[in-house]
């Protein structure tokens, strides 16, 4: 016995459901992986950007601790390592506006060795500015984006410089 089964007839033009759930899928996989590393680029440019404005504002506040006169009655244009703060204390205004978001393990010197302090300059001498220097090694969130970099640069973290400089007072 034969069976005769209604055949449904499509417009041309359109598709019947099961090829548009095809269609959409195929859509899914190609979008996908590119939507992701747009959000992963987007999360990692947005924490290079806080640790940098992190460690400018940590830079700027000590660069101004060591700026200031320990004594208003002396000369105006005295500089010994006596007139102004000492590194002691700028160092721990330094850390102590330091954001939870910074491992500061990963604190570099300009020559790339491991820093447990900034580098400040013109501290107890007759230099009529204090600079705060500090560079950090920066370890990118997603692992796929540090692959992509240590393709392009050649090194998989990325060195976040910052610095300021302050007149004495």
């Amino acid at each position: 016995m034969m069976h005769y089964y209604k055949r449904k007839v499509v417009p041309e033009g359109f598709m019947s459901r099961t090829h548009r759930q095809g269609q959409s899928l195929v859509e899914l996989a190609l979008v996908l992986p590119l939507f992701l590393l747009l959000i992963s680029a987007i999360i990692d440019f947005g924490r290079i950007f806080h640790v940098w404005s992190c460690l400018n504002l940590q830079c700027i506040e000590a660069a101004r601790e060591g700026a200031k006169r320990r004594h208003q009655l002396l000369g105006r244009n005295v500089f010994t390592a006596d007139t102004h703060t000492e590194p002691a204390s700028i160092t721990q205004i330094f850390f102590l506006h330091q954001s939870p978001a910074i491992d500061a393990t990963r604190f570099r010197t300009p020559g790339g060795d491991h820093a447990t302090a900034p580098e400040l300059l013109g501290v107890g001498t007759s230099d009529r500015d204090i600079i705060v220097r500090i560079h950090y090694s920066y370890p990118f969130f997603t692992p796929f984006m540090s692959r992509i970099l240590s393709n392009i640069w050649g090194k998989s973290e990325l060195v976040i410089s910052a610095g300021a400089t302050e007149r004495k007072e």
